[in-house]
């Protein structure tokens, strides 16, 4: 499988006018799809799978610049993380062992204040990082990426 010279779409409803697709630098998964449906009438059914390849969980640290949520005060967490053989992943915060302090440290890094977290399906059960914040600022947080995540962390900032 190549790691090289792939795309990310995240489709919205059945038409591929409503996707959104990227280039990726590395991919270390792939998604097969396999259509059932024999003609272009809606909707279409599709069976995927997923190849996961195995990497060594890595740990590090994240800056302001690397945080993003979904929608601005609240949503899903992505962390950057620049890999120089890699380029830069962003990776999904995983809800395993998230805790009131990662959710401050989070959103003061966004300039906002902490409200609450709740838990969400994951974009990517593969691509997430658990987070572990000694304070509330990012620069102590431990970030690690996981293998499998089964809920996400949907933060809600606010200010």
């Amino acid at each position: 499988m190549t790691h090289y010279q792939s795309v990310s779409a995240n489709c919205y409803s059945y038409s591929i006018n409503n996707c959104n697709i990227r280039t990726q630098s590395y991919c270390s998964q792939a998604v097969y799809l396999y259509c059932s449906a024999s003609s272009t009438s809606l909707p279409w059914w599709t069976q995927e799978t997923t190849t996961q390849t195995e990497t060594t969980p890595q740990q590090f640290t994240a800056g302001y610049s690397d945080i993003t949520l979904e929608f601005g005060t609240e949503g899903r967490v992505y962390i950057g993380h620049y890999q120089n053989e890699y380029g830069n992943n962003t990776y999904e915060v995983c809800s395993n062992g998230f805790s009131s302090t990662d959710g401050e440290a989070i959103c003061r890094s966004r300039g906002y204040s902490y409200s609450s977290f709740s838990t969400t399906s994951p974009m990517n059960h593969y691509h997430t990082v658990a987070t572990n914040c000694n304070s509330y600022n990012i620069y102590s947080c431990n970030i690690q990426t996981q293998s499998y995540c089964s809920r996400a962390v949907y933060l809600y900032c606010y200010g």
